[in-house]
């Protein structure tokens, strides 16, 4: 297998699908996130249970999806991590 990489219509298409799978999979995140912050029923249950670590201040939305999209990030550079580690060990 030689280094060199393929380059043409099929690696910039399969570019796009990748990004718009990415920009599909954030939009369904931070969708999710506001659905259940604005949940009154979810609300009710997360004070019954964790009543002490809720304390006074208001949970806002823009944290969560913070941490979702490094996540995703980071999962994205693992897995590419991975990949390229495991064809240099079989090289």
């Amino acid at each position: 297998m030689t280094g060199r990489r393929s380059v043409g219509p099929g690696r910039a298409l399969a570019a796009a699908v990748g990004a718009i799978f990415v920009l599909g999979l954030v939009v369904y995140v931070v969708w999710n996130l506001r659905r259940v912050a604005d949940d009154k029923e979810v609300e009710e249950l997360l004070s019954d249970e964790v009543a002490g670590a809720l304390g006074e201040t208001e949970v806002h939305w823009v944290g969560p999806v913070v941490r979702a999209l490094l996540g995703i990030l980071c999962l994205g550079l693992g897995a590419r991590w991975l990949v390229n580690g495991s064809l240099q060990a079989l090289a």
